[in-house]
């Protein structure tokens, strides 16, 4: 299938869900549908799933890791790194965990990752300023087998998925797998 040829207007229909999140309160499951619009409708080109916490900023970051945990060892991985940089700044409110971003082939490529994280952050009504959003890159077989076997076709997914963070205003936790933006630390300088 061609890339498309015109920046696509899209939009975000989000979902928090009662089901898979933590026991603890803290997390609410969010599902999004990411859909394009055009002269003739719209359409559904992917989905963004993961974790949402508000106000957690005002919580122990322990509890972020602990509510975490309890999803998932993918949520575990990002709600570690959660911990360590709410413990680090005063500033941040909110919590985006990503699980996953799905785009239809044609829309993959064409930079839209930064867009659709802001997107949701704007239908979910969070600040950017007092936002911390956080995923895994995990490059995933297209057959919807899960999990690349490690080896050259997984490097080659995993480095576009990184590509895509980094043009999204995000990098990596510590050196870590875990990726990571926040408008405000990063303007108020390092953590730690």
């Amino acid at each position: 299938m061609p890339a498309i040829q015109d920046e696509p207007n899209i939009g975000i229909e989000a979902t928090l869900l009662e089901g898979h999140s933590d026991p603890y309160g803290v997390l609410r499951c969010l599902d999004a549908s990411i859909m394009s619009y055009d002269d003739a409708g719209s359409a559904e080109i992917g989905n963004l799933t993961g974790w949402l916490g508000r106000g957690v900023g005002s919580l122990d970051p322990e509890e972020v890791w602990d509510a975490a945990d309890s999803i998932s060892a993918h949520a575990e991985a990002l709600g570690a790194a959660a911990r360590q940089i709410l413990a680090a700044s005063d500033r941040l409110d909110d919590v985006l965990l990503v699980d996953r971003i799905t785009l239809e082939e044609r829309y993959r490529g064409q930079k839209l990752m930064g867009r659709i994280l802001d997107e949701l952050a704007h239908v979910l009504q969070l600040h950017e300023d007092t936002l911390l959003v956080l995923t895994l890159p995990e490059p995933l077989s297209l057959d919807g087998g899960g999990r690349l076997d490690d080896g050259p076709e997984r490097n080659a997914g995993l480095d576009k998925l990184q590509t895509a963070c980094r043009r999204a205003g995000m990098e990596p936790w510590n050196d870590g797998p875990v990726w990571w933006r926040s408008d405000t630390v990063k303007q108020t300088g390092p953590l730690g």
